[in-house]
């Protein structure tokens, strides 16, 4: 009998065991999810800065362009106006 009852808490006590891991691993499972979920996020957060970047580039040499321009006449008026 003695080693019927030890057999039998041996089980319980693998059971027991084995319901933990069974946690653990569901636990796991959830935070590898998770991770997932936000590493998609962090992609398509790191896309939309990459076209907003560009499209800051963008306007920027635009804006450029125009105050280049802008500086040329002003500067063809100046010379037209003070040395002609």
């Amino acid at each position: 009998m003695a080693s019927l009852a030890e057999a039998q808490r041996s089980a319980q006590s693998a059971q027991t065991e084995r319901a933990a891991v069974e946690e653990r691993l569901r636990g796991l499972q959830r935070a590898v999810a998770m991770l997932e979920t936000e590493k998609k996020d962090a992609e398509r957060q790191a896309v939309r800065l990459e076209k907003d970047k560009n499209a800051l580039r963008n306007t920027l040499d635009k804006v450029s362009t125009v105050l280049c321009e802008n500086c040329f006449i002003y500067s063809f008026l100046y010379i037209n106006l003070f040395f002609n």
